[in-house]
């Protein structure tokens, strides 16, 4: 039974008017120990959120969708409220207002009529999130509303923007950074004069040199931040600061510093005379270094002048621990950016065996990466980290080549042929190239799309439902499969399925681990199973270990299996094996 508890407190869902029809489901959750309040309308909805802050929402699309989405709506606009996790009911006559529903805010969405179980799954993974399945785009949002465009500030500002910018990180529960720039020029130590003309000549100059560099940093790196939220502030012509506001991750500050620090080591070119320059650039982090500006302005400071000390060029947290941590993660993702043409990557294959006939019948390709130094390195590694910074779509495309000419090899080899599954990225997803992309890959590697599957996650089918629905078309009329991976962690909702050219559904290890000892596991994966072939679609098992789990997906009639049970992902040349022997 998931936990239905916040330490003695029972979890408070406040369920809407049209949600109150579910009178199974309500009996259900009060049965499970849910404290439940309803609500009679839309208005009284939003004002038991606004003054009685439920751990979640339960909602219904209501006639044509408007209920459940002005109840989105109205509750992502109270600051006080904006992280609420809201769960949507959907029926079948509800798809057509599904991506409506998502840019309202709808946390996630559950198909009317799922099994109790399923729902109360949901519900607790919903209320642990603490609304961060908003994701990062509705803390955008809510600085975009709260902010300005990105500009200058005066050193006067600086400090009044700073705990302005606190106050939303508390409220976001985000971080803030704030950089301090610290400029020596030969221009200066040369003894000209630095007159009020010259510095604001220098500083004007110098400005527009950090403006470009936040740009480009934007442009160029996929941040945890709202893209043209950075604030500049020079104070004269050797001193800058840098606000980072809402960040998720405080990577992202290393790596606009870093790209500040090379922007601004070219020479400094005026009234016709070209001066080299050191940049050394300190970091301090909200809430880590100070829960006020002069505080972190202060501690900025202080590590601007350690790595001035230090030599030239330097990049500093003030925080020691972040300084090892921001070497380490900056030093791997240059190696990362040299793997691919150093041929460090390779593929490994994991076998999935039809539970029938028993016989191998797909692999799947997983990046590994064997690091000359560090061995091989975790893809819970470097996985996250080519996301963020979007090496994932080179190596994404590189993986694909590899899988597809390696399953064209087997076949030419005359082995059975099997389905290659291949793992898309979000990033990949949404590259306006992607069909050419795959479609020129198979073709050089003269393989039939229908030996090919790509892999993609719910959370990735939900954004932007109109658009997603034409890429995912294009590619099933091409005659390439579509699979959904680690089904069951997203939008558990089966209805809109319905709607996507979908052929197999793999259910997420999580459930599997524990199928025969966990009863709700248990109920989650017969009835994904269940719904999944009343749809027709092929149904796989990720994470299968045991013979028991085995049995227990073979009587529920799930099509394949994928785990340690059959092989872990192996090589190229032991995957070669199952394919020649052809059964486990």
């Amino acid at each position: 039974m998931p936990r239905p508890h916040d330490g003695d407190r029972p979890h408070r869902l406040l369920v809407a008017a049209d949600a109150a029809r579910n009178d199974d489901l309500l009996r259900s959750l009060e049965a499970a120990g849910y404290e439940l309040e309803r609500a009679a309308d839309l208005q009284q909805s939003l004002a038991a959120v606004r003054a009685r802050h439920p751990d979640l929402v339960l909602a219904d699309m209501g006639p044509a969708g408007a209920g459940g989405i002005e109840l989105c709506r109205g509750i992502r606009g109270m600051p006080e409220a904006a992280g609420t996790p809201v769960l949507m009911l959907l029926g079948p006559e509800d798809m057509g207002s599904l991506g409506e529903a998502r840019e309202a805010g709808a946390s996630d969405f559950l198909q009317t009529g799922a099994h109790p179980t399923l729902v109360e799954h949901r519900i607790v993974r919903a209320i642990e999130c603490c609304g961060a399945l908003l994701g990062i785009s509705a803390a955008h949002e809510l600085c975009a509303r709260a902010e300005p465009q990105t500009g200058t500030l005066s050193a006067g500002e600086i400090v009044s923007h700073i705990e302005g910018a606190i106050a939303r990180a508390k409220m976001l529960d985000r971080k803030l950074a704030v950089l301090s720039v610290s400029i020596d020029c030969e221009l200066f130590a040369q003894g000209v004069p630095l007159s009020p003309e010259n510095d604001a000549r220098v500083s004007a100059q110098q400005t527009a040199e950090l403006r470009e560099a936040a740009l480009h940093f934007e442009q160029r790196e996929s941040s945890s931040h709202a893209q043209g939220d950075i604030r500049i502030a020079s104070i004269d012509a050797t001193r800058a600061v840098l606000v980072l506001p809402a960040l998720g991750r405080v990577q992202d500050a290393a790596k606009l510093g870093a790209r500040v620090r090379a922007a601004m080591t070219k020479p400094l070119e005026t009234d016709g005379r070209r001066s080299d320059r050191t940049v050394n650039v300190g970091i301090s982090t909200y809430p880590a270094d100070g829960v006020s500006a002069e505080e972190l302005l202060e501690c900025a400071a202080s590590a601007a002048y350690v790595a001035r000390q230090e030599g030239r060029n330097n990049l500093r947290f003030h925080n020691s621990s972040m300084n090892r941590w921001s070497f380490e993660r900056l030093t791997l993702e240059q190696n990362l950016r040299e793997a691919l043409e150093r041929n460090e990557l390779v593929v490994h294959y994991q076998p999935k065996m039809d539970i029938p006939s028993r016989r191998i019948v797909g692999m799947e390709a997983l990046v590994r990466w064997n690091h000359p130094k560090l061995g091989m390195i975790s893809p819970a590694q470097f996985i996250p980290l080519a996301e963020e910074t979007g090496l994932i779509v080179p190596i994404g495309e590189w993986v694909l080549a590899t899988a597809c000419r390696q399953n064209k090899e087997w076949q030419d080899l005359g082995m059975q042929p099997i389905h290659m599954a291949v793992n898309l990225s979000q990033v990949q997803f949404r590259q306006p190239d992607l069909f050419e992309t795959v479609r020129s890959t198979l073709e050089e590697a003269h393989l039939s799309p229908e030996w090919l599957e790509l892999e993609l996650t719910e959370s990735m089918l939900m954004q932007d439902v109109k658009s997603t629905l034409q890429s995912l078309q294009k590619l099933k009329d091409a005659g390439i499969r579509l699979s959904i991976d680690d089904f069951g962690t997203g939008y558990s909702s089966l209805s809109y399925l319905k709607r996507f050219p979908i052929d197999t559904l793999k259910i997420d290890r999580s459930f599997v681990r524990e199928v025969t000892a966990n009863a709700d596991d248990a109920a989650i994966v017969t009835s994904i199973i269940l719904m999944g072939h009343s749809l027709k679609l092929n149904i796989v098992a990720e994470g299968v270990e045991t013979d028991s789990q085995l049995s227990f997906l073979r009587v529920l009639q799930c099509n394949e299996i994928q785990g340690y049970l059959i092989s872990p992902p192996v090589p190229a040349t032991k995957a070669e094996k199952f394919l020649i022997g052809g059964r486990r």
